[in-house]
């Protein structure tokens, strides 16, 4: 019996995923997730740190993520953002509303081991510079204009008997054409209190390994310039609506930013696993 909660935990938190965890999805196994993700922000934290008030400034973002079960042991995940959309409520409008397609990633995630209840992964994934590096000019681009790649790895375990779960994940991120390196790191823990919604709090980070010296221009408003920084935490909460649907919601805060418009964060998102 307990080994049977804890499956059905792990397989519901695996599914409620949008990023790696240390549990392979399995072989054959097919998951995709349609999600919106949205900011509304009247705060600069400029390159150099410091924070400026703005105009009411929004992004508006759509991504379909795949993945299929290779085996019992590896995942192939791809994320193709089909909508990069920014606006800020400058008068006079100078920058007016942006969209376009964003950066694809493609991606292999691994469970490595178990260890009793323990579980360690590992992901690599690449992002290909498919977004407009330059739109306004570079303060609303949908993309960064390089290549860019993770290489990460996460350990897991299920919590009171199946009931709960926890997870942690560090690695670092590449990124090309002179853009400064980064550690990225992300921690979750969560609770089921039925075995249809799953209950979670988060915290995720982007740090710069080094800043440029003189580092004051070169800003982007929606984040994918060089050294940005930050660190977001909030809750979630998914639903499993149907045998194969299910449904996230989610916000966020953040802190300890840089060369990026900070705000609240909402998220949404159905998913679909069979």
């Amino acid at each position: 019996m307990k080994r049977t909660v804890l499956a059905g935990a792990l397989a519901l938190l695996v599914a409620a995923q949008a990023e790696a965890a240390p549990w392979a999805l399995g072989s054959g196994r097919f998951f995709a997730r349609a999600g919106y993700q949205g900011t509304r922000s009247t705060t600069l934290a400029a390159p150099d740190g410091t924070q400026f008030d703005i105009p009411r400034f929004v992004t508006d973002d759509l991504d379909v993520s795949l993945g299929y079960g290779l085996d019992d042991r590896f995942t192939l995940t791809a994320n193709l953002p089909v909508l990069r959309s920014s606006d800020l409520a400058d008068d006079p409008d100078e920058l007016v509303r942006e969209s376009g397609f964003g950066d694809v990633q493609v991606g292999l995630e691994a469970q490595l081991l178990r260890r009793g209840l323990w579980a360690f992964g590992a992901r690599i994934l690449v992002q290909a510079p498919t977004g407009d590096a330059e739109r306004a000019d570079g303060l609303q681009p949908t993309g960064s204009g390089v290549w860019e790649g993770d290489l990460a790895f996460s350990a897991g375990t299920p919590l009171w008997n199946g009931k709960g779960f926890a997870l942690v994940e560090v690695g670092y991120r590449y990124r090309g054409g002179g853009l400064e390196d980064a550690f990225i790191f992300s921690t979750q823990i969560g609770y089921l209190p039925t075995p249809r919604v799953t209950l979670a709090m988060g915290l995720r980070g982007n740090q710069p390994f080094a800043y440029p010296d003189g580092f004051v221009g070169g800003g982007a408003l929606t984040g994918v310039g060089n050294g940005v920084t930050y660190v977001n935490y909030g809750p979630s909460v998914t639903i499993k609506i149907a045998a194969a649907l299910g449904l996230e919601l989610g916000v966020e805060g953040t802190f300890h930013a840089r060369n990026i418009a900070t705000g609240t964060l909402f998220r949404a998102a159905l998913t679909f696993s069979r």
